[in-house]
């Protein structure tokens, strides 16, 4: 119910029900049902109901039921039901049902159903259903039903419901590495870059570049390109 767990070294476990796990060197393993982790080195691996695992080396793998993962370096797989990746290097690859990829090279390819995907470089595309994805540089391209996203530099990435996501210079990463929430408005801040939030109103804020909060009415600004809010009065 909540309870938070950090670990300077090497572990972080925390119990079912919204606890936060957060391991600085090697491992962070949480439970079912919205815990979050975040691990700075290799691997990470939450079970399904929501949690969130982050691997800023090599590969992030999440069960399925709306795990997020993020991987800095080379490969991103996300199971299905509307998980989100990014890859700064070469790939990104969604499973169908709202699952949203953005590489920063060379490609973004979003699957149906309200994923957005935007990258800075070559390609733009969003899939229908209301995700939207903002770019400062070269696209912008919304989908209809109004979803906002807003990235001071490079990308943008919503998922189908709402939730989005900020990074700053190329990629949502946090301070090591990457700031990854659970589905259930768990927020997460790093001091560094970006502030993801989960889809049912909770609000994380950085202190450098941008603050995003989810869709329904609260605000999100950012300190250098633009500010979209979503649809509901905000």
């Amino acid at each position: 119910m909540g309870a938070a767990g950090v670990a300077s070294t090497d572990q972080a476990e925390t119990s079912p029900m919204g606890a936060a796990g957060v391991a600085s060197a090697d491992q962070a393993e949480t439970s079912p049902m919205g815990a979050a982790e975040v691990a700075s080195t290799d691997e990470v691996e939450t079970s399904p109901m929501g949690a969130a695992g982050v691997a800023s080396a090599d590969q992030a793998e999440t069960s399925p039921m709306g795990a997020a993962e993020v991987a800095s370096t080379d490969e991103v797989e996300t199971s299905a039901m509307g998980a989100a990746e990014v890859a700064s290097a070469d790939q990104a690859e969604t499973l169908p049902m709202g699952a949203a990829g953005v590489a920063s090279a060379d490609q973004a390819e979003t699957s149906p159903m309200g994923a957005a995907g935007v990258a800075s470089a070559d390609q733009a595309e969003t899939s229908p259903m209301g995700a939207a994805g903002v770019a400062s540089t070269d696209q912008a391209e919304t989908s209809p039903m109004g979803a906002a996203g807003v990235a001071s530099t490079d990308e943008v990435e919503t998922s189908a419901m709402g939730a989005a996501e900020v990074a700053s210079t190329d990629q949502a990463e946090t301070s090591p590495d990457q700031a990854e929430i659970s589905l259930m408005g768990a927020a997460g801040v790093a001091s560094t870059d970006q502030a993801e939030t989960s889809v049912m109103g909770a609000a994380g804020g950085t202190s450098v570049d941008q603050v995003e909060t989810s869709a329904m009415g609260a605000a999100g600004g950012a300190s250098v390109d633009q500010v979209e809010t979503s649809p509901m009065g905000a």
